[in-house]
């Protein structure tokens, strides 16, 4: 696993063409902070450390030339195979359809957070775009699977429940029957840690780019679980290679430790 960093100096109103003083880019060189021009904005990536203070340093010199620009930070990490090896599962990318009757979306009354709480009692009529593939991700909230898959997925791996989801009854909600818990945030793959909501139970921060982690015996070894942070189903290695092995359109998402 290697994880990188972006930082972006861009307009603060992106209507706006990207002006850079010379006295500030001059000023960036001298301090060992390359940039290189992107659309509208001077983009610097590179291999995150922490240690460098790269943000911090931009900021500050921003601040110092112009009020019209902002400095905006990103930190993510990149998994590789034997990544996913070490990990007990697996989250997945699935091809995207879109329903607008339907409508899981919710958000905390306390943190503002927004996510997906999935209602199966909620039907289409049919699925638009589903071109007879095995899996999908609805608006970008929740999973179905193809009844013939279900069939054949709920004998062969645990964990799995489904209900109907469109009226010809060709798809279904994939549903977990159980969830991970506990989530782990080290110290250096958070930002701005500050504890857990006390109304839904989810983390705040200001930046979190770590992989998930979790406590091992949340897991009780299903091959589909559910897990809280990205509120989706994660999978074993059987149940991932499988998927895999249906669909060349879907690929690895990402990555879930247990510790």
């Amino acid at each position: 696993m290697k994880v990188f960093e972006r930082v972006r100096i861009q307009p603060i109103a992106m209507v706006e063409m990207l002006t850079i003083p010379d006295e500030l880019i001059a000023t960036l060189d001298s301090a060992g902070l390359k940039f290189k021009l992107l659309g509208n904005s001077l983009i610097s990536d590179d291999v995150f450390d922490p240690h460098q203070g790269k943000f911090a340093k931009t900021h500050k010199i921003v601040a110092h030339f112009s009020d019209a620009l902002e400095v905006v930070h990103s930190v993510w990490p990149e998994y590789n195979d034997t990544d996913y090896q070490n990990a007990a599962l697996w989250a997945m990318f699935f091809p995207d359809c879109w329903h607008n009757e339907i409508d899981c979306a919710v958000t905390c009354s306390s943190c503002n957070r927004k996510t997906a709480r999935i209602d199966p009692r909620q039907k289409v009529e049919e699925v638009k775009g589903a071109k007879n593939r095995p899996f999908l991700n609805v608006n970008g909230q929740f999973k179905i699977i193809r009844r013939d898959v279900a069939d054949s997925f709920v004998n062969s791996l645990s964990g799995l429940h489904v209900e109907v989801f469109d009226k010809v009854g060709k798809y279904m909600y994939l549903l977990p029957t159980s969830q991970l818990s506990s989530l782990i945030i080290r110290d250096d793959e958070v930002f701005g840690f500050k504890g857990f909501c006390d109304e839904c139970g989810f983390p705040k921060f200001d930046m979190y780019f770590g992989p998930l982690r979790y406590p091992a015996k949340s897991w009780n070894g299903n091959d589909i679980v559910f897990e809280p942070f990205h509120r989706t189903p994660v999978f074993s290695h059987k149940a991932a290679n499988l998927i895999l092995g249906l669909d060349k359109n879907i690929v690895r998402g990402g990555v879930v430790f247990l510790e």
